[in-house]
């Protein structure tokens, strides 16, 4: 019988009890890029887990506790040597009786005790923030050190050898092509706390890990959409070809009918989704994206749109990322569907970045404002993939892999075109300032704008519905496949 104390976080005061709360974890794309640059560089992947992490954590605040209610029973319970919840008789550890001894002097000379809590306990407020204050400052001391864009990823260099970390809350993920350091650092992270080693990577935060025999990385959540199809009773479903049907035109109500959405579990069925695609299912971020936009309002339309996308991942469960040595460096495949909203007529971008072959960041969004032209729609999109790629050619440099110029390939040439030439036109002098600084980037070499026609364009399945054929073709140019 196994029991764990748990604090009353909810009682605590803030500014008295506690201060900062936030506990930064590693990104989705970070978790991608270990994987990617693993399979590029030849990396073993590892997977540690530490044990009831948060009690590591170091208070910085005076904390006290009421002592849990059943204490002086479980204290009689140890001194008569007895078991918990049995009459059965019990040999115990010294340690433990000594405490227990001391304890209840302590109860029995104090008529109204309270404990001062020398380290975190799981309950508080502050527990996360100060395991993972205390689990960097290990990874400090031992020459690690964190990247500027993901305070929850690591990096340490030997020569030709290389380790990453990335730490999401007590799941550590180890990469490094140097099993005598590996063996090391995993063994001063045990003698600093208790910790589990998983060994090869197999089974991490949702995520099915595997390699093959030619050191290919594969990234897939089967697991996680079957158990997804049997929550909500879709195991025996007919497939579908597509996650969103070509046509499809959702509208929200007129009105909110609260009896009616009552009757769907359509907000948990889209927040379910969402991790997929997120995480390693590019294919659906466009169809998910779309049918969160009626969250707050919805009908058995939505529902069985939303339906839908089960269909199409009870065809093909075991799609997911592949990663392989390729020798290219990073580029990304941009593309816009201009006034595809017909409600607000707003255009949608999307974007995917590939490196060893496989996407490692994408995103499928609604733009903010109204695109006068396809040329501003693409526009606009190429401005937000410059920002991504601003961002994950920083992350590749401070790894130490160079990264001086990401390429985006695009299929609208006028855009290209008005990027390249800042010369006055009358018809783009409304386009928001704040996308012109692409045009910066480029003149610096920052990145390279190249065009792509539309028929080779991967990135249309993360801006609209497409035909069978068309959408499978999009997956496997970006690089997904069954595992």
């Amino acid at each position: 019988m196994k029991v764990r104390l748990v604090a009353k976080g909810c009682s605590q005061r803030p500014g008295e009890d506690f201060h900062e709360t936030y506990s930064p974890v590693v990104k989705s794309s970070s978790i991608r890029i270990l994987a990617a640059i693993s399979a590029e560089l030849g990396l073993d992947i590892h997977h540690m887990d530490v044990v009831t992490a948060y009690l590591n954590g170091r208070l910085e605040e005076e904390v006290y506790m009421n002592l849990p209610e059943q204490l002086s029973a479980v204290l009689d319970k140890i001194l008569s040597n007895k078991k918990i919840g049995s009459s059965e008789s019990v040999i115990l550890d010294t340690k433990i009786t000594e405490t227990a001894k001391r304890w209840r002097k302590m109860m029995n000379e104090c008529d109204d005790c309270v404990c001062l809590l020398k380290k975190s306990l799981y309950g508080l407020r502050q527990s996360g923030l100060q395991w993972h204050k205390e689990l960097v400052r290990m990874l400090l001391s031992i020459g690690f050190k964190a990247l500027p864009q993901d305070q929850c990823v690591f990096v340490a260099r030997k020569n030709e050898h290389i380790m990453l970390i990335a730490i999401y809350v007590n799941d550590l993920i180890l990469a490094t092509n140097d099993n005598v350091w590996l063996n090391n650092v995993k063994n001063k992270l045990s003698n600093k706390f208790e910790m589990k080693d998983m060994g090869k990577i197999s089974d991490c935060l949702g995520i099915q890990f595997s390699r093959d025999n030619e050191d290919r990385v594969y990234m897939e959540q089967s697991v996680y959409i079957e158990r997804l199809l049997e929550r909500f009773g879709m195991c025996e479903c007919k497939p579908a070809l597509t996650p969103i049907d070509v046509n499809v035109k959702l509208m929200k109500p007129e009105s909110v009918n609260e009896s009616v959405m009552k009757q769907y579990p359509y907000q948990s069925l889209v927040g379910a989704l969402m991790f997929l695609a997120v995480s390693t299912r590019p294919d659906v971020t466009y169809s998910v994206n779309y049918l969160s936009q009626f969250n707050t309002n919805y009908n058995v339309e939505h529902w069985k749109a939303a339906k839908r996308v089960l269909r199409y991942l009870k065809g093909i469960p075991n799609y997911g990322l592949v990663y392989e040595r390729t020798g290219l460096s990073l580029f990304s495949v941009v593309d816009a569907d201009w006034a595809a909203n017909s409600v607000d007529r707003k255009s949608y971008s999307g974007f995917a970045f590939i490196f060893a072959g496989a996407p490692i960041s994408w995103e499928a969004r609604k733009q903010r404002v109204v695109a006068l032209s396809s040329t501003e729609a693409e526009y606009v999109a190429i401005s937000e993939a410059t920002r991504e790629a601003l961002y994950l050619s920083n992350i590749f440099n401070n790894i130490g892999i160079e990264c001086e110029c990401v390429t985006l390939f695009n299929d609208n040439q006028g855009a290209i075109k008005l990027i390249q030439n800042r010369s006055y036109r009358s018809r783009t002098k409304h386009i928001d300032v704040r996308h012109h600084f692409v045009r910066d980037m480029c003149e610096e070499g920052l990145i390279e704008l190249r065009y792509l026609c539309t028929e080779r364009m991967p990135a249309d399945v993360l801006t609209k519905g497409l035909s069978g054929p068309k959408h499978h073709e999009c997956l496997r140019n970006l690089g997904m496949m069954g595992m």
